[in-house]
């Protein structure tokens, strides 16, 4: 066996001291940096362009908002029956010129029943008669009045002349139909134009325009007095035959805001709040009116084992000028309770042990279960071992 000699043996051990100590030395540094990781205490500070939002627990009031969807409406309904001019006659919704929820086309033609018109006119009196060259009465005077409205210039005086029946001639002719004949003559006419014919001048009318030999001027039938600023709520189907119950439904008067509320919302509620109403560009906003004490009445007893509803109405001090039939509502309701700790929503956390906080220290956070009395719009009442002026941290739950 060969033995190396003693400087060769010198170097050897000198070469293994030192690749032990380098050894030695790495490995201490790379203990030294995981310690420093693993340690709290020697934690890297959060980066100032990341920092922990904080708050204070802090005494005082919650507010919470109800939401809902509002149905625009008139004040009330009016019914117009619709009829025909002749019992020989079939009645057919031949036109439907305007839709539900429209303003009423005042002047013009609501709807037409087999090829002839029923005129909208401005009035609160259902016609109750077919008018003649010669009658006279209030029903007369508010034809001569709903004229006036629709830009015709006459004297309400309360007699049908012939010159007032040719203003009527002229409305017909205006909407693009033949002013108003004797069932029977009309009937055995020649006129296969659907009864329809070309607007003429004014200044072309005579008083043979009346309208046919029996001085008949406008059948009740044809003309509907509707209240001003009224909605078309519904109407019969295009198409349709008549019956007994066929009518046009208007909403009368200024519309409102009408509120279904359960007993819960309406608990919270009280006269004078401000309320929000709106939809897309349209905002109104007002106070609540007197709050009902009473549900709706219920009918059936299938809506009587459901839960009661109340029905608030809401006069509109800015009514939309389209036909908007619904709008989101909003009202902020204020406590009257001063809670002693509040704390904002995002410092609320929970794990499996329940609901708690992470209070923050210097540079230590702690948590502490709490439980929540009462919640509002992005706020929360806790009890627990908090106190005022403590800072919780927000962030995700």
């Amino acid at each position: 066996m060969k033995f190396l000699s003693r400087g060769k043996r010198r170097v050897a051990w000198k070469t293994v001291i030192f690749t032990a100590t380098g050894a030695a030395i790495c490995l201490g540094f790379v203990l030294l940096l995981t310690l420093s990781f693993l340690s709290p205490s020697k934690a890297r500070p959060i980066s100032s362009a990341h920092p922990v939002a904080t708050a204070k627990v802090e005494a005082g009031k919650l507010s919470r908002t109800l939401t809902g969807t509002a149905n625009i409406s008139s004040s009330s309904e009016r019914e117009i029956p619709l009829s025909v001019s002749s019992e020989d006659e079939v009645g057919v919704i031949s036109a439907l010129p305007v839709s539900a929820g429209k303003p009423v086309p005042y002047c013009h033609a609501l709807l037409e029943i087999s090829g002839r018109p029923l005129l909208a006119l401005n009035g609160l009196i259902p016609a109750y008669r077919d008018l003649h060259i010669g009658d006279s009465g209030k029903d007369v005077t508010q034809l001569q009045k709903a004229l006036k409205s629709c830009g015709y210039s006459v004297a309400a005086d309360g007699h049908l002349g012939k010159y007032t029946a040719q203003l009527v001639a002229r409305l017909y002719r205006n909407n693009g139909y033949a002013p108003a004949q004797n069932p029977n003559k009309r009937n055995s006419s020649q006129d296969t134009s659907d009864n329809k014919s070309q607007p003429e001048s004014d200044a072309k009318s005579t008083d043979n325009e009346t309208g046919s030999d029996d001085s008949l001027v406008i059948p009740r039938s044809e003309v509907a007095y509707i209240p001003a600023n009224s909605t078309i709520t519904a109407l019969p189907d295009l198409g349709s035959y008549l019956g007994e119950k066929s009518s046009v439904k208007i909403g009368v008067g200024a519309p409102l805001a009408i509120l279904k509320l359960d007993a819960k919302q309406i608990l919270k509620l009280r006269e004078g709040l401000p309320i929000k109403l709106e939809s897309g560009q349209w905002n109104n906003e007002t106070t609540l009116p007197a709050i009902p004490n009473s549900p709706d009445s219920n009918d059936s007893d299938e809506e009587q084992s459901s839960e009661p509803t109340y029905t608030l109405r809401i006069p509109l001090n800015n009514p939309p000028n389209n036909a908007l039939t619904t709008c989101q509502w909003s009202v902020t309701i204020g406590s009257n309770t001063t809670y002693p700790f509040t704390v904002p929503e995002a410092a609320i956390r929970e794990d499996n042990k329940g609901t708690y906080v992470q209070k923050k220290t210097g540079d230590s956070t702690q948590k502490t279960y709490v439980e929540i009395i009462e919640s509002g719009d992005g706020a929360v009442a806790i009890k627990g071992a908090v106190k005022t002026g403590e800072i919780v941290l927000l962030g995700d739950k």
